[in-house]
């Protein structure tokens, strides 16, 4: 079994960046400049820096086999595909298997007290059982997500401060299932129930939800008006149409 300590370094090797990658970075041209409507002071804000000399690291943790659990059998197909996405993606990839909760959170605190100065952002993936809020590790003891993540905070992490920490979470969170709905089709291709089962959709599928805060905390607004807030919300989704 693989530990915190023995498995994770203090900061990620260094990974040169992959040059079809940066090739094919999206880059503005002048006609979207032209039509962002928002200062250059909030259109900083609108966009990340993503050239630094690395992307950055990524951590996957892949527990698999429990004490007291149910085994999660083909988890390892999931993190093989999510390895091989982000190594194409130019990040450098640390993987630990089968991690029990204090293990979990020695992973994630080290990974935080590494110096990412020269980094894009930091990706970590955690893939076990878990509930609404919390992950668990192989000894069943759970932990809470949002501790996690606050390791990452700008006062604990000052060299991710202003830079992407994105966190993705497969895990259960919660005992209900959910059987989906069908899936209708736009009519552009005829359906054939002899052969192929109707596709299905999870039944709270296609629904964003943005905060202006994180749970617990009040809004800051910062001197940013309500429109421009809207406008960076809209934009980080591509839908920068002049409409301020």
């Amino acid at each position: 079994m693989e530990t915190a300590t023995d498995a994770v370094p203090l900061s990620c090797v260094s990974k040169k960046r992959n040059n079809v990658v940066d090739s094919q970075r999206r880059k503005p041209d002048k006609t979207e400049n032209q039509n962002c409507a928002c200062s250059d002071e909030v259109d900083t804000i609108c966009n990340y820096n993503m050239e630094h000399p690395r992307r950055g690291c990524a951590i996957i943790i892949n527990n698999k086999n429990f004490e007291n659990m149910e085994q999660r059998n083909g988890t390892e197909v999931d993190a093989h595909s999510l390895k091989t996405t982000l190594d194409k993606l130019a990040f450098d990839v640390v993987e630990h298997t089968d991690l029990s909760k204090d293990d979990m959170v020695a992973t994630i605190k080290q990974i935080s007290q590494s110096d990412h100065s020269d980094c894009d952002c930091l990706v970590v993936a955690i893939l076990s059982h878990g509930s609404d809020a919390e992950v668990c590790g192989t000894d069943g003891k759970s932990v809470d997500v949002d501790s996690l993540t606050e390791y990452f905070h700008g006062d604990k992490c000052p060299s991710l401060v202003g830079k992407p920490k994105l966190f993705f979470i497969q895990s259960c969170r919660g005992q209900k299932r959910d059987d989906g709905v069908p899936l209708e089709s736009d009519g552009s291709e005829e359906p054939d129930s002899c052969t192929k089962p109707q596709q299905r959709t999870p039944r709270a599928a296609d629904i964003l939800v943005f905060h202006s805060t994180v749970q617990g905390k009040t809004l800051m607004n910062a001197g940013i008006s309500p429109k421009i807030t809207l406008f960076l919300k809209f934009k980080a989704f591509g839908l920068t149409a002049n409409f301020i």
